[in-house]
C-alpha cells in the first residue's frame, strides 16, 4: 500500500516575505551597509557606476510606480505600496548581493 505524503510547511506565505525582507534588509551588505531601505530612491552610483557610453552620471533606482511619469527625481512619482515594494526592494538587493551587475537590469525588473 502506498502512503500518501503529507507535509505541513514551517512557514505561511506572509512569514516567508518577512523573513526575506528581514535578510535583506538587514543582512545583506549589496549597495553598503548604509543603505537607507525606507527611501523610494536608492542612490547606488558608488555601487553600480554607470557604463562610459552612458550620458547619465548617476546610478539611481527608483522604487515607484510609473504613473507620475519617470522623471529623473522623485517629483509627482508614487512609492511602490507596501509590502509590495519592501519585497521588490528585497529581490533587488539579494539579486546584487549574489551576482553584482549594473544598474539597467535592476531597473528593468521595477
Amino acid at each position: 500500500m502506498i502512503e500518501r505524503l503529507v507535509t505541513h510547511p514551517e512557514r505561511n506565505a506572509r512569514q516567508s516575505l518577512a523573513a526575506v525582507i528581514e535578510r535583506a534588509r538587514h543582512r545583506c551588505a549589496a549597495f553598503g551597509m548604509d543603505l537607507d531601505w525606507s527611501q523610494a530612491a536608492w542612490d547606488v552610483t558608488k555601487h553600480c557606476p554607470p557604463p562610459a557610453n552612458k550620458a547619465r552620471s548617476r546610478s539611481v533606482l527608483y522604487f515607484t510606480t510609473h504613473e507620475g511619469g519617470t522623471s529623473k527625481s522623485l517629483d509627482g512619482r508614487t512609492p511602490l505600496a507596501e509590502p509590495f515594494g519592501s519585497m521588490i526592494k528585497a529581490m533587488i538587493r539579494l539579486k546584487q548581493d549574489g551576482s553584482p551587475q549594473t544598474m539597467d537590469p535592476h531597473a528593468r525588473i521595477i
